[in-house]
């Protein structure tokens, strides 16, 4: 167990490191801008998703009523797997 004056020379400590320290600054940086040179995906289509529905069902529910995309790029051969939102990809839990 700590005792008073221990105590009290620890915060005297932290007072005196706080006086001679500098305020953190997070370096200053943006993205890259996006290449135009990028595949733009052409007729990728998002899946269908119903969240009002959604949160009445299981994740495993969800993933067969709902599935996510899996979609091939005809342009630049990827592979893309897509989702109809943020939420499509919390509700199925993938």
């Amino acid at each position: 167990m700590i005792n008073d004056n221990e105590l009290e020379r620890a915060l005297k400590l932290l007072e005196e490191i706080g006086k001679n320290s500098k305020p953190f600054k997070f370096p200053e940086w943006t993205p890259p801008p996006p290449d135009p040179n990028a595949c733009q995906h052409p007729g990728m289509v998002l899946p269908e998703f119903d969240s009002e529905l959604a949160r009445t069902m299981s994740a495993i529910e969800v993933r067969r009523r709902f599935p996510r995309g899996n979609w091939h790029c005809q342009k630049c051969e990827s592979s893309v797997i897509t989702y109809a939102s943020f939420e499509h990809y919390i509700a199925g839990d993938w």
